[in-house]
């Protein structure tokens, strides 16, 4: 009898643990439907995109004509348009002036560089290569918000973890009215021990809680203190649950458990129950290409078998 009373609960844990699986899969077969990029149907084959024919409350405005009650206007394109290096806001207006020896000098900038060498054509030309390498090192552009990354799975994992909300229709007018960035000094402020202080603010929502309608404890990075909510981060509970037990790092400052390096970020793969990262050569046995749908990494898998064995007992 005590058999078939363990065998019953632990089957239990694994039916509540193939739900949660299951549900984790289809939130993030949905997230990948709302994002811009087209994606592959893994039941079809096809590639499919957005088209917004399903509208919400928020996609609502006032009626137009006579009678009419709701209007759903277009949605504006939020694409930026890239600047060239000529209008840059960051380069300040300057004045050439052609000297005796035809040497071009600028006006107003700071002499941070006591040579009339770095302000001729080569420094330009050393400003404009150094862009253009950035912009080969980091072909995948966000158009949304214009950040770059080196592979196409950084910038899906920027899109879900950022804009997902923003593409669900669940943005207002308090974005318009955003603060300007602040500078990476002033965001990763340390304590006298050394430590970083997180920020007290979600730097998705800018610390409102709009997402559930309920304050939610924030989740900070422990290298550059940034902090997001679980429901911003697209975490679920098990996922939140976890992160808690160990120095979680943001996408930005994301580097390999195993070897502590950052490099070869196309080559990270990412738990979906605890948010670790791996290189795929770092495990045991090595990936040559990353599982399709979820994964998990051997201290999630080794902490479920123990929580069985917990049960099993009690």
């Amino acid at each position: 009898v005590a058999s078939v009373v363990s065998d019953s609960v632990l089957g239990e844990d694994f039916y509540r643990e193939a739900i949660e699986h299951c549900r984790s899969y289809n939130a993030r077969l949905c997230a990948e439907r709302s994002l811009r990029l087209p994606f592959l149907d893994s039941q079809t084959g096809v590639a499919q995109n957005n088209c917004y024919i399903w509208m919400e409350k928020t996609h609502r405005g006032p009626g137009l004509a006579p009678g009419q009650i709701y209007t759903y206007p277009a949605r504006c394109w939020r694409k930026k348009r890239r600047l060239n290096i000529l209008e840059d806001p960051r380069l300040r207006p300057c004045e050439y002036k052609i000297g005796r020896w035809g040497s071009v000098l600028c006006l107003g900038w700071p002499l941070w560089v006591p040579t009339p060498l770095a302000y001729g054509i080569g420094g330009l030309r050393k400003r404009q290569d150094t862009a253009s390498l950035e912009d080969r090192d980091k072909p995948y552009v966000c158009d949304i918000c214009g950040k770059r990354y080196k592979n196409r799975p950084g910038l899906s994992y920027h899109y879900t973890h950022t804009h997902l909300a923003e593409e669900e229709g669940e943005e207002n007018a308090e974005h318009d009215s955003l603060p300007p960035c602040l500078p990476s000094s002033l965001l990763s402020k340390k304590a006298p021990d050394g430590t970083v202080i997180p920020n007290g603010y979600c730097d998705f929502c800018l610390g409102g809680s709009k997402k559930t309608g309920c304050p939610e404890d924030l989740i900070s990075c422990a290298d550059c203190g940034r902090s997001g909510h679980p429901s911003c981060l697209q975490f679920t509970v098990n996922m939140t649950a976890a992160v808690r037990t160990y120095r979680w790092q943001c996408i930005e400052c994301k580097s390999c458990s195993l070897c502590g390096t950052s490099e070869n970020d196309d080559q990270l793969l990412f738990c979906d129950d605890c948010d670790r990262g791996y290189h795929m050569y770092c495990l045991s046995p090595p990936m040559a290409e990353p599982p399709e749908g979820s994964w998990s990494c051997h201290l999630c898998l080794r902490h479920l078998k123990e929580k069985a064995k917990q049960n099993q007992k009690s």
